[in-house]
Order: structure tokens, then sequence, then C-alpha cells
């Protein structure tokens, strides 16, 4: 059974701004890594992909919030809310300016002995905060926002290895 663990950026129309994908544990968000993909493709089955993904975080949102099944969501947070199957666990984060975080993790990289309790929630929220604020929306004078750039992969991957400790 493979394993992949998958990092996503979303814009406020649900639009795919980053997509990161990490199959080998060793060499998650490394530059030279051929099993990384950070990708903001046109491509209409990654397109696809995006939009069924998009779909399905926004119906789950949708029926945790209607049932209030705690712990997944606190009826006091619409920006956050988690959701864990047999397989996997996805962590969905949405900012004030609507962006949307969502990260998917299998569950046998949180079996591991060796990895500790991560509170995904304050993860994001500091990602969010030192890395994205600061590269987007303080950087007022760039024309767009570049997700593809070097620097912010640099960030990115300095950040996740640091902060996500099943993933190093």
């Amino acid at each position: 059974m493979s394993s992949f663990c998958y990092f996503f950026i979303f814009d406020k129309n649900g639009k795919c701004l980053l997509q990161l994908k990490q199959a080998n544990k060793s060499k998650f968000f490394t530059q030279s890594s051929g099993d990384c993909m950070v990708a903001v493709s046109n491509d209409s089955c990654d397109e696809e992909y995006h939009q069924i993904l998009y779909g399905l975080v926004h119906s789950l949102k949708a029926f945790i919030k209607r049932f209030n099944i705690p712990p997944y969501h606190n009826s006091q947070d619409d920006d956050y809310f988690y959701f864990r199957n047999s397989s996997y666990q996805l962590i969905y984060y949405e900012s004030l300016t609507q962006i949307k975080f969502i990260i998917i993790i299998p569950l046998m990289r949180l079996t591991n002995e060796k990895n500790p309790i991560i509170n995904y929630r304050k993860l994001i929220q500091e990602f969010y905060q030192k890395i994205h604020i600061k590269r987007f929306l303080r950087l007022n004078n760039q024309p767009k926002c570049d997700y593809e750039s070097s620097e912010f992969r640099k960030e990115l991957s300095m950040f996740m290895k640091e902060k996500l400790k099943i993933f190093k």
C-alpha cells in the first residue's frame, strides 16, 4: 500500500494554488526530490481532481457543522476541522482571507510511536501568519502571488521539516 502525504492551498473560489505530494518520508519538501510535486497545473485531470477534493471538503465541512460532531468541530469555529477514517486523516483550515489549507496524512504515518501529537490548527495558523502573510499580503509591490517561487518553497520546506515532525 502506498503512503502519500499531501498539502494543498486553495483560494476562495476553489482554485488550487499549491499542491505538495510526498511519497518518500526522507525526501518530503526537498527541492531536489523527484517525489515532491510542487505544482499549479492547468492540466484538466489535475483540475478535476482538485475540484473533487474541494467539493469533498466543502461537503464534509457542511456535514460536520450540521451535526456538530465533536471533537471534529467546535460550534464556535467554522475555520478549522479534521476528518479521520480508517485510512487517513484530513485537516482543514480556512484563513480570514478565505485561503484554505488542507493536509492529508495516512494513519500509518500517525501510528508511529516516535511521532509527537501535533496541534494541526496551531501549525497551519503559524504557517499562515509567519510565511503566507509575509510573502503574499505584506509584499504589495509584487504583481501576483507566486506559489511556485523558490523562496516560498524554501520557506515552506524549512517550516514543515521543523514543525511537522511526521514528515522528517
